[in-house]
């Protein structure tokens, strides 16, 4: 399946209008859930249905490129431990297609998530802070060798949930997967799922992502136009090509005699309009002088005063 950005209102109106027809929802949500092996998949009936169909329809519109799902699934590995607070979250309804993520650590290689919902969940479960609620959609035809898929599905298919609260204190939770689940275990899809969905939020406010609205070709604007829709902006999250970074910086006054690799990490940084700290990707990159010999291991310094 590939979907495009200016695909991406059309793919959430066929979810949308799956989601708000009454025992549809829930047969999608079934049949993604039991794709990748969620034993006991909570029933959504219509009411919760036409939750996540109001969820579609309030949502604004990410697509992630394949170069930043590949960035974000390595980063989320050394992503320092943080809350996530309604200010990194950047809309209140949102709905995100991935590019390209890795397969579900789990015994369904084939599985692929695509995509994901969130709304706020405000005060209630025992959360006084309120968070997010997080529906997860698998890929309708990565699951076919697994479960029986009825004519007329949609080509993301609800699989499970992931609350993500707001409280500093709580760092487990219950959601469709195990019970409880922790949001910092790597072991745990739920955990690795937010994570690299946080490090998605967390790079696109970033010098190393750029953020731009999705362009309509006039075929994509007739297609959504003839469903008497005005064509939404969609923002489009694509990796920034870096340049290369010499001597300048720490030590720029003294003479490197070699070049060498910094491997990308993360930074904590104090941001002093909101109060808090919060990591920032340092990228990859050459230190040292042009035209010296390169070598090995992340920071290995030959130098002379």
């Amino acid at each position: 399946m590939h979907i495009r950005p200016v695909d991406l209102p059309l793919l959430r109106d066929e979810l949308r209008d799956t989601m708000s027809v009454g025992g549809h929802g829930e047969r999608a949500f079934t049949r993604g859930a039991a794709a990748i092996g969620v034993a006991d998949p909570i029933k959504m009936g219509k009411a919760k249905a036409l939750v996540e169909s109001n969820t579609l329809t309030q949502a604004e519109l990410f697509y992630v490129t394949d170069g930043m799902c590949e960035l974000a699934s390595v980063a989320r590995e050394s992503m320092p431990v943080w809350t996530l607070q309604p200010d990194d979250v950047p809309s209140e309804h949102g709905f995100i297609y991935f590019d390209d993520l890795p397969a579900l650590p789990s015994g369904f290689p084939k599985a692929r998530i695509r995509a994901a919902t969130w709304r706020p969940h405000l005060g209630s479960g025992g959360w006084p802070d309120g968070g997010l609620w997080i529906n997860w959609y698998v890929e309708r035809d990565s699951i076919k060798d697994y479960t029986y898929i009825p004519d007329g599905s949609p080509r993301l298919m609800l699989a499970f949930f992931t609350p993500a609260p707001f409280s500093v204190e709580q760092v487990e939770t219950v959601g469709s997967l195990g019970s409880p689940i922790s949001m910092t275990d790597p072991k745990s899809a739920e955990a690795r799922l937010l994570a690299t969905l946080k490090a998605v939020w967390l790079l696109m406010a970033q010098p190393i992502a750029s953020v731009g609205e999705a362009t309509y070709d006039r075929a994509a604007r007739r297609r959504i136009e003839r469903q008497g829709q005005e064509p939404p902006a969609v923002r489009v999250i694509t990796l920034r090509r870096q340049a290369a970074q010499g001597g300048s910086g720490e030590g720029a006054d003294r003479e490197w005699r070699h070049r060498w690799v910094v491997r990308g990490h993360w930074r904590q940084q104090w941001l002093p309009s909101r109060g808090v700290h919060r990591p920032t990707w340092i990228a990859p990159h050459m230190k040292g002088p042009e035209g010296a010999p390169l070598l090995g291991g992340e920071k290995v310094y030959a130098l002379r005063r």
